[in-house]
């Protein structure tokens, strides 16, 4: 399997943790984002090949998580 770089937008710490082992257990290089804000300044420091979103980001409106698709 190729290494690939994974973008992890969830702001529930408990929920991110469960997602990054489980990648990197596989071999993934994984980035995480707490909020919308903070995936966009990675999805333009780093080269990501696969994003991971919720949802639903806390103090944020249901679609927001989508939003990071956009970018």
């Amino acid at each position: 399997m190729t290494q690939k770089n994974v973008l992890i937008v969830e702001d529930l710490l408990e929920e991110f943790t469960r997602y990054k082992g489980y990648l990197e257990a596989h071999g993934h290089l994984v980035h995480g984002a707490g909020s919308l804000d903070r995936a966009r300044e990675i999805l333009i420091e780093a080269p990501i090949d696969i994003v991971l979103t919720d949802m639903h980001l806390t103090k944020s409106n249901k679609a927001e998580g989508l939003e990071v698709l956009a970018i």
